[in-house]
């Protein structure tokens, strides 16, 4: 699957944990907001199932425990 970097400009930012250590809190919001489009996008094209109800949550979560 292609993955059009254009769309998500700050989730280019951070390919390793390191970088996404690295981004400032105020991109945060902004990551995490990219990382569940790009999840969204990805299983819309890949016929899998996604869980948006309390799944949604978990992005955030997921970024704040690398920090």
């Amino acid at each position: 699957m292609s993955f059009d970097i254009a769309k998500y400009p700050t989730l280019a930012l951070a390919n390793t944990v390191q970088e996404l250590r690295a981004l400032p809190k105020e991109k945060l919001p902004a990551l995490c907001d990219e990382l569940r489009q790009y999840l969204l996008d990805s299983v819309s094209r890949s016929s899998g199932h996604f869980c948006v109800g309390s799944g949604r949550g978990r992005t955030d979560g997921r970024a704040a425990l690398c920090l």
